[in-house]
């Protein structure tokens, strides 16, 4: 039988890095790639771990959004128009694409693509 590779277990962020990234997160929902390698460095973790936990952040965000509809109309939101519009928030001018693209094109991109 030929030699396996088993994956590592996944491990959740501990409580430390999960507050640290939780604080990043409020100051943009798309750090730059500098910046997720600052925090990789300081959280002990890799920066594609860092990426994926923001990913996984803004599919959560979105699905929280979309499952309270609502709260979106009743604060002037989305009142029709295109699915993803807004999706950055402020976010552009913190680093954010303006080029008009949406969701997580970004991390599509190769890893030093910002």
């Amino acid at each position: 039988m030929p030699h396996q590779h088993i994956k590592p277990k996944r491990k959740r962020a501990t409580p430390f890095q999960a507050t640290r990234l939780e604080e990043v997160l409020q100051q943009t929902h798309f750090p730059s790639t500098e910046l997720r390698l600052e925090l990789a460095r300081e959280l002990g973790m890799t920066p594609r771990t860092v990426q994926i936990w923001f990913q996984n952040r803004r599919q959560a965000h979105r699905a929280e959004r979309k499952r309270m509809p609502s709260m979106r109309s009743a604060s002037g939101g989305d009142q029709g128009g295109t699915s993803g519009a807004g999706e950055r928030g402020g976010s552009a001018s913190i680093g954010g694409s303006s080029d008009g693209r949406s969701g997580d094109e970004d991390d599509l991109l190769s890893h030093d693509g910002n």
